[in-house]
Order: structure tokens, then sequence, then C-alpha cells
């Protein structure tokens, strides 16, 4: 009997270890696509370059959740603060560089693991992997019209021309709502930097070729996004079993969250809406520390966000599991519009 349990786990974990290897696959090979229709769009006179996200301090020595940058992720499935990400089309070959932080046991005892180059080629697809401290050297050299190991003069040769030409194009995420006395971002201060060392190009917004592609999901994203409407759905009615009068909504809040995590999904979406009584007027209602009562609706907005997909579920019920005369007719009046706007909604419609 114990051989056989023992036959029967070895088994399941080479299924789960089998399943988790197509799922890494099939990530890589979908970004790869993804940059490689990014790239389509930039043409061969352009480089893209782009920022993780920055780690942001919670209190003292302790940081907040780390969240990638949305545009980093889509396009490396990279998680980890100290990326960026080169894409050079008119490249002869390694036209994707990928620049990840210095290795560092002494920050990884305290903070965890980092990618090594290897790990980041696997999970990435790109086969061009340097340190992050390579970055401002590998600018210097390709604006400065010289090739930098191991993207060589030769492989370049297209993007330089470009450089002597006064036609290249350096392709980054501006921040069209940046006051003049506020702090610069990396890419502001990156362009403001390049702009004072180097001529021979014009940067450009990259915001609307990165919002255009993300628009349309690709098979792989559409499967990721209805696993985490799934798992927003289980949540949602984790919620609806905790309302109860008497009950606080905080209670709704845990249960419901509780069912993101535990099914995988990396956090919420945005924090949740969890609003009884009045409360459910304030649109982005910031607390959930009332108590629920007898007649009161309960609005809960919440979803997951799951491999970087994210559902948004609005639900509006009766705390005591009935409706008032008045509510219901204001809950079927709503129903119906949502119905007949999802009867219009198919390819075609404006």
């Amino acid at each position: 009997m114990t051989a056989r349990r023992n036959r029967l786990l070895a088994i399941t974990l080479l299924a789960l270890s089998v399943a988790a290897f197509a799922r890494a696959s099939e990530l890589s090979a979908d970004l790869k696509a993804r940059r490689a229709r990014v790239m389509e769009r930039l043409g061969p006179d352009a480089m893209l370059i782009l920022w993780s996200a920055p780690s942001q301090v919670y209190s003292r020595d302790v940081d907040y959740e780390y969240r990638q940058d949305s545009n980093l992720y889509y396009l490396t499935g990279i998680v980890q603060e100290e990326t960026l990400l080169v894409l050079m089309p008119g490249n002869e070959s390694r036209r994707e560089i990928l620049f990840v932080k210095q290795k560092d046991p002494a920050q990884e005892h305290w903070r965890g693991l980092s990618l090594s180059a290897a790990e980041a080629q696997k999970h990435t697809g790109i086969e061009t992997v340097l340190t992050t401290r390579e970055f401002d050297s590998f600018v210097a050299a390709i604006l400065g019209r010289r090739g930098f190991e191991p993207v060589d003069d030769k492989q370049a040769e297209r993007f330089l021309a470009a450089l002597s030409a006064g036609r290249a194009r350096i392709h980054i995420l501006l921040d069209p709502g940046h006051g003049l006395h506020d702090q610069l971002t990396p890419p502001l201060a990156f362009a403001r930097n390049i702009r004072d060392r180097f001529v021979g190009f014009h940067i450009d917004d990259a915001a609307s070729i990165l919002a255009d592609l993300r628009l349309v999901k690709t098979p792989y994203e559409r499967k990721v996004l209805a696993k985490s409407v799934e798992i927003s759905n289980d949540g949602q009615r984790a919620g609806m079993l905790a309302a109860r009068p008497g009950a606080y909504e905080y209670e709704v809040k845990a249960a419901l969250e509780a069912v993101f995590r535990g099914r995988g999904a990396v956090s919420w979406a945005y924090p949740s809406i969890v609003a009884s009584g009045p409360n459910a007027t304030i649109l982005h209602y910031p607390h959930d520390d009332r108590q629920m009562q007898a007649g009161d609706l309960l609005l809960v907005d919440a979803g997951c966000n799951y491999g970087y997909m994210s559902a948004d579920v609005t639900r509006t019920y009766p705390v005591g599991g009935a409706f008032s005369p008045a509510q219901k007719d204001l809950y079927q009046i709503v129903l119906q519009a949502q119905e007949e706007g999802m009867k219009v909604a198919v390819p075609g419609s404006s």
C-alpha cells in the first residue's frame, strides 16, 4: 500500500511539474509574440526603453508588496524591480536586450532571491541579458554611435545610421500629467539627460503603441483573464456567504480576498470596495468598518489580479437575503439595462 501511494504521489508531482513547464513555455512564447508586434509597430529606426516600477517604502525598512509596471510585465512577465527592457527592431540580431539587477547574496538574505541571467532568459525568451549596472554604458555607447558588446556596431548598424541621419526615434513612456514642479520619473530624467548629451534622435511616447496592442488580447491572455474572472466570481460568492445583519463590512472583504489569494491570484486588482447602507453611494468608499443592518443593501466592487490579468466585478444584494419592494424595482431596472447592453455588445457595434 505504501509503495502504491508513493507511486501515485510521484505521478501527481510529475503531472504538476509538466503542467507548470507547459504554462511557463506558453507564457514565454506569448511574450515573444507580443514583443514582435511591438517592434513591427516601432520600425527599424527606433529604440524602445521600458523601466520596471520602483519599490515603495511602507514604513522604515518595510516596503509595500511589489507591483510591476503593467507594460513591462506585458513584454517580459518579470515581477522584479531594477529591470529594464530595450527593443531595437532594426538590429541584425539581438533585437531584445534585458537588464536585470546584479545578484546580491546579502540582499537576497533579507528580500528573497532575484533572477539570475539564465533564469531571466528562460522566463522571458530573451537571449541577451545584461545587468542593470551596464545600462548607462550601453545607452552611452549606442547613442555615441558605436557598439556595446554583445550588441556591436554591425548588429546595430540600422539604428546607428538613423542616428547619423537625425531620424532615430527613442520611445519611452512619458507622463502627460506631470507637473512643472513634480519630481522627474526615471523615464523623464533619462529623456532630459540624453537630450543634453547626444543628438540625432527624437523622443516619442510609447503609450499609444502599447495601449493599442494590449487592447486586443491573445488567446493565452484570454485564458488567463477567464481564470481571473472565475476566481473573482468565487470570491464574490464567499463574500455573499459572509454578509448578514450584525456582521461588519471587513468580514465580507476578508472572506472574498481570502479566496483571491487562496486560488493563486497575485492580489486584488484594485482595493476592494465593500459598502453597506449609505456607504454604497460613495463611489470609491475607502473604509470597511460599518456594521451591516437588516434592510441594508451591500455593494461589493471587487476583483482579483491573476497573472496580471484583472477582473472588475460589482454586485449589490440585500444583507438580510431579501429585497424590499423598492430595492427590488431598482435592481430589476439596472439588471435589465445590463442585459440590453450585452445584447448589442457584439463585433461591429459602436
